[in-house]
């Protein structure tokens, strides 16, 4: 038995989480005759046993156990509020002091992605209808994420002690299909182009939409609307397959007057990610289109674990190649450590995907040695320090007034004994 990646994540501090998550054997899975060859143990370790093969004599051949190390474990029986608490949920806080974030979830077709960031919401038949109304348990990241995000605004706006402050949010949501990105929220089957500022440092899509939204229950309406735009298939790996990167862009600004008179705005950005899946041909049996499909999800995720292996090593980042599929492109601030980071990957406890469970527990432990440091943004930090720098400096005038009048008072009393008159 071995122990890989004993060194967490928490390296990088609050910065960046790794997770995995492992999804129950289906009943076709169960019936068929397949095992379990993956066991949580705690709430950090996952063990992946390889079976020996009858016969054996070849090394590779042989049964193995390998241990697994990560920030967060989940097993089967973990629901969903549990991994959003345990996982995003850290994250709220940063969000609303103006902190970037990306959240998103990785792993072979087929081993839960989807379920994990929207639930039920990927089913227009079970819909969820949100926390709210007591659905919280079927909710994924994304929905518990909205609603977390839209009731720490309503609670920032009714303490607002900043001139005129004020707090919005809008969203945009995409799909990288074949390599082209598609806008879900105002589809018009236009390949969108990735527009880069290197002297900001940041990446976009050129002509996508951007909606405002006051509730989150308005958001999951746009949300459904672009699943319906979302291109998904069967295949015998996964009866929804989806056949896309899907990205979900929360914009949150707050905006208030200075001591000049002047408007500052504060921007802080969430990248919600459901991944399309690894897949091998040999598994699902695609051919024709979804076989192109597959050959161009496996593309973009190879560079991924590309992108993410040149980062973990060390290297600068010059050395990661970005520009390999517009996936990376698109996640270059966040893989660059310019945001706080999540990474829950989910694997198929099947004996029969060891071989797909093994390589997303191996990406996993190598995306631990990212460096991640959301500081490294200085302007947008000065920036964002002017709230807080003016609450700072009414509180330091209001402690200073305390103290002058205390200072009055002894100074006061002194010359009254000095005088022969004794105070009480």
């Amino acid at each position: 038995m071995v122990l890989r990646g004993n060194r967490t994540a928490s390296i990088n501090g609050d910065n960046m989480l790794v997770a995995v998550r492992m999804r129950p054997l289906s009943k076709k899975e169960l019936q068929s005759g397949q095992k379990s060859c993956c066991e949580v143990m705690g709430n950090k370790i996952v063990a992946i046993t390889k079976a020996k093969k009858p016969g054996a004599v070849l090394k590779s051949e042989m049964g193995s156990v390998n241990e697994y190390q990560f920030d967060e474990a989940f097993d089967a029986n973990v629901p969903q509020y549990e991994v959003y608490q345990r996982t995003a949920k850290r994250l709220i806080p940063s969000v609303l002091e103006g902190f970037n974030v990306t959240v998103f979830a990785y792993g072979a077709t087929g081993a839960g992605k989807t379920h994990t960031m929207m639930g039920s919401e990927r089913m227009d038949a079970e819909r969820a209808t949100g926390a709210e109304n007591g659905n919280a348990g079927v909710c994924g990241i994304i929905p518990l994420t909205l609603m977390d995000i839209f009731t720490g605004m309503k609670q920032k706006q009714a303490e607002a002690t900043l001139p005129e402050e004020k707090w919005s949010l809008s969203v945009s949501y995409l799909e990288v299909y074949n390599e082209k990105i598609r806008d879900l929220l105002e589809p018009s089957g236009i390949n969108l182009p990735v527009q880069e500022d290197p002297k900001a440092g940041i990446v976009g899509v050129g002509g996508l939409a951007q909606k405002s939204a006051q509730s989150s229950e308005q958001v999951m309406e746009m949300l459904r609307f672009g699943n319906s735009n979302r291109r998904t298939h069967a295949t015998d790996a996964n009866a929804t397959s989806s056949r896309s990167h899907a990205v979900l862009q929360i914009i949150m600004k707050q905006r208030w007057n200075n001591s000049k008179g002047r408007e500052v705005t504060r921007e802080s950005r969430v990248n919600l990610i459901d991944l399309a899946g690894s897949e091998r041909a040999g598994k699902t049996n695609n051919r024709g289109k979804r076989l192109q499909e597959g050959a161009n999800i496996n593309r973009s995720l190879l560079a991924l674990a590309n992108c993410i292996n040149a980062l973990a090593q060390g290297n600068t980042r010059k050395n990661a190649k970005y520009r390999d599929s517009k996936l990376t492109h698109l996640l270059k601030s966040s893989l660059e450590g310019q945001c706080k980071l999540i990474i829950i990957a989910n694997i198929n406890p099947s004996d029969d995907m060891f071989e797909d469970s093994h390589n997303t527990l191996k990406y996993a432990n190598r995306a631990k040695c990212m460096k991640i440091d959301p500081k490294v943004v200085r302007l947008r930090e000065r920036d964002m320090a002017w709230p807080e720098r003016e609450k700072n400096m009414k509180r330091q005038s209001s402690e200073q007034s305390a103290e002058n009048d205390l200072l009055k008072k002894q100074v006061s009393a002194l010359q009254q004994m000095l005088s022969g008159n004794c105070p009480v």
